[in-house]
């Protein structure tokens, strides 16, 4: 019996030897030569598990798998998802760029495909190689009123892994959803987090973006409160009684203003009250409530017309003046006087909280500073006595408008958080490579 022993580990699938025996019989030596094929069979499967960042470049070198597995004839290798090739010596290269939205959608935060090699003729696995994609950077939108457990993206993950022990993300099955991340518009409209993401004995960061979208959630506000106003008995139908004005922090907001009764003023949706109808003779106030409601908060407020008996003389002079934002009183705007005229008062009694105006030369001024961003333009009606008369003879001199202009006092925001451009090797120069939308709001 011939015994062949291994002297080192085989490194081939099949290896042909040549023995010799020699026997000797009578003295005399007898040789016979015997050739032996040694076929291996491999009893275990390589595995191993590399790791790409997404957006790495088409043919780089992301891994290596022993030599040993690929050696066999007829080998098949099976990749899921086409984005990696072996070679025969090998190395592991990207077949293509790594774009994890292409691959499984912008949704995805991290996601594992394998590569299986095979031998044909038996259909054996050799080698079994998983791949990992982890984002560098994720970015989503989710309401402000998001809670906890709403899902943020998908950690489609073959192996065991987990997050960093902060309470702002958690897990739920292969989903990550909010932790104690509070979302407010207002407050923050873009959140950045960073999430730790251990699979086997490797950590990567992700960049969380959060763009919080806005939802109509809070109630609008009346401003320049309490609404006090003046008009004539003799007032006639759309002389303006006074402007009522609201604000609402949730930029999705639409707001529409009602007063009630509606049978002797009417409001428009700048919040302009105007005459409806003429009141009753000898009537010396009017109450009315206006209410603003974005939709499903409303909010009402009263509304105290004061009415004095006077002519019925409407001079109908249109005044316009302009103001800056952000000037400060007492700045001129412009002056209403008329000739033979005095006691000049606005019929709107809040509008001193916004102007001024001098009795005896008609001169108007801000009494405040102003955004044009949140408000754009007053009206007023005037009122005044002719000279040497009694104060019963108050007569309309007419309406002033006055526009806030705007001054360039706020900064240029980009659209978007990044930009990605290509470029052939040979573009001509002064090529556009990437439009920067940029939104300026003055």
């Amino acid at each position: 019996m011939v015994i062949i022993a291994l002297d080192k580990d085989l490194t081939k699938p099949k290896y042909e030897i040549f023995v010799v025996v020699s026997v000797t019989a009578d003295g005399i030596v007898i040789r016979d030569f015997r050739h032996i094929t040694i076929t291996v069979n491999k009893d275990s499967v390589i595995r191993e598990e590399i790791f790409i960042m997404d957006g790495t470049l088409k043919d780089s070198v992301v891994g290596l798998v022993c030599q040993s597995c690929l050696l066999f004839e007829n080998m098949t290798k099976i990749d899921r998802d086409k984005i990696v090739t072996v070679q025969n010596d090998g190395v592991i290269i990207t077949s293509k760029t790594i774009n994890l939205n292409s691959i499984q959608g912008s949704t995805t935060i991290a996601y594992s495909t394998y590569v299986e090699i095979q031998q044909q003729s038996t259909s054996v696995t050799r080698a079994n190689i998983t791949i990992h994609i982890i984002r560098a950077e994720f970015e989503c939108e989710l309401p402000e009123d998001s809670v906890a457990n709403t899902v943020v993206g998908n950690l489609k993950l073959n192996n065991p892994f987990s997050i960093d022990s902060s309470s702002e993300f958690q897990i739920s099955g292969l989903s990550l959803t909010l932790g104690s991340v509070v979302l407010d518009y207002i407050e923050q409209s873009k959140v950045m987090k960073t999430l730790s993401i251990s699979i086997s004995d490797y950590t990567f960061d992700t960049t969380i973006m959060i763009n919080v979208q806005d939802v109509n959630d809070k109630s609008p506000t009346f401003i320049a409160k309490p609404y006090n106003f003046f008009t004539l008995e003799s007032a006639y139908p759309g002389l303006i009684v006074g402007v009522v004005s609201a604000t609402d922090p949730d930029t999705n907001s639409d707001l529409k203003f009602i007063i009630s009764p509606p049978d002797k003023l009417k409001i428009n949706e700048y919040g302009i009250i105007t005459i409806q109808s003429g009141f009753d003779s000898n009537t010396t106030s009017y109450n009315a409530t206006v209410t603003v409601t974005d939709g499903p908060h409303p909010v009402s407020e009263s509304v105290t017309v004061m009415i004095q008996q006077a002519t019925t003389r409407n001079l109908g002079y249109k005044f316009v003046g302009n103001i800056s934002e952000n000037v400060e009183p007492p700045t001129l705007v412009r002056d209403v006087y008329i000739k033979n005229y005095k006691n000049y008062e606005f019929t709107d009694r809040s509008a001193v909280l916004d102007f001024s105006i001098d009795s005896l030369t008609g001169v108007v001024k801000n009494a405040r500073a102003f955004d044009r961003e949140k408000e754009t333009e007053f009206k007023y009606t005037i009122l005044a006595n002719e000279e040497n008369k009694l104060e019963c003879t108050l007569v309309v001199i007419g309406e002033i408008t006055i526009t806030v202009t705007d001054q360039n006092d706020e900064p240029p925001v980009f659209t978007s958080h990044s930009y990605n451009a290509t470029v052939m090797e040979n573009a001509l120069a002064e090529k556009v490579l990437v439009r920067n939308d940029i939104v300026d709001k003055r």
